[in-house]
């Protein structure tokens, strides 16, 4: 039994390749009962990340269908053994997790909605599998920095660095420097740095605190550290997602860059939709109601059937406007 639950739940536990994924399930229905598509709730990637990132949404979504929350491998509830963690592993436990969504949840596509590196998982799962999810909501996306515009996409190749690789399995090196980025002061400058406040969530530094010292914890964030869990070229695949999707993402703090935004979007301007907070990188729980209230209009408008007729996932033609909302009050409009 799990004795920490970041989102008041025991998990369940669904088996991907030889690990086993952590799947915190709300308002469970049959897939017979069930009367809207589910939603896939998918967390970041740091030092210490799990389900907790997600939990507004959690909450709130789970008011109107049923919600699962995952655990990516190496994290929260998952299996932490020690092994290569790699972006292959990490979609394939979102494709498991949508395979079992199918057959326990409900068949129709399900809504995804993950946050920072946890969207190019789920970037690149929907285009192994383009009929497993309805729609994508991306929340402050890795790798839309300007600078990664013109990086290739080279198969399977990751931004790894062979030598900080190396460095960080030196005998104590990498201990050492997950037990320093994991300190509670350390901590603290991350998720100030994260928020462009010293006012931030204090649930998150306990749930990051508390899963730093679950044993295992620290193999798949020194994958991370290395650049192995980061995509070379994702924009190139942002820029092949075949469905609605939104990106949202807040003005404050250190990950402000999304000026590759404008170059996936060209692609098919129809079906990309963008959100600007006036938040840090967390807008779905600095300004969880406010988060929610634009996730239900953009599904409402993009995604749910509308006079009759279902809004396709498919690219939706050339010549319409790209529209940015900025939602400095609760009260902005889409503005074109």
């Amino acid at each position: 039994m799990n004795h920490y639950l970041p989102l008041g739940i025991e998990p369940e536990f669904i088996d991907s390749g030889s690990r086993r994924i952590a799947l915190h399930v709300a308002n469970r229905q049959s897939p017979q009962g069930a009367a809207t598509s589910p939603l896939l709730l998918i967390h970041s990637v740091n030092a210490s990340p799990s389900v907790i990132e997600m939990r507004a949404p959690f909450q709130l979504q789970s008011q109107r269908r049923t919600v699962v929350a995952l655990d990516l491998p190496g994290f929260g509830a998952s299996d932490r053994s020690p092994g290569r963690y790699t972006p292959d592993r990490m979609v394939r436990a979102v494709q498991d997790t949508l395979i079992w969504m199918r057959q326990h949840i409900a068949p129709a596509p399900a809504d995804v909605m993950a946050l920072s590196l946890g969207c190019e998982f789920a970037t690149l799962a929907a285009l192994a599998e383009p009929g497993s999810m309805r729609s994508l909501a991306l929340v402050s996306p890795t790798g839309m920095e300007r600078r990664r515009t013109g990086e290739n996409h080279e198969g399977g190749r990751t931004r790894e660095s062979r030598l900080v690789t190396a460095v960080l399995h030196w005998p104590g090196v990498g201990r050492g420097l997950y037990a320093a980025l994991t300190s509670q002061p350390s901590m603290r400058w991350f998720l100030a740095r994260s928020w462009g406040t010293r006012h931030f969530d204090p649930a998150l530094l306990e749930a990051g605190h508390a899963n730093a010292r679950v044993p295992g914890a620290l193999h798949a964030p020194l994958d991370f550290l290395s650049g192995a869990l980061f995509t070379r070229g994702i924009v190139e695949r942002y820029a092949q997602l075949a469905l609605p999707v939104l990106v949202a993402h807040g003005q404050r703090g250190s990950f402000t860059d999304f000026e590759a935004y404008g170059h996936v979007a060209a692609h098919a301007p129809a079906q990309w939709q963008r959100r600007v907070f006036a938040t840090g990188s967390m807008p779905h729980l600095e300004r969880a109601a406010d988060f929610d209230a634009a996730y239900q209009s953009w599904l409402s408008s993009h995604v749910l059937p509308a006079r009759g007729r279902v809004v396709s996932t498919r690219f939706a033609g050339e010549g319409t406007s790209n529209r940015i909302l900025h939602a400095n009050d609760a009260g902005a409009a889409w503005a074109a």
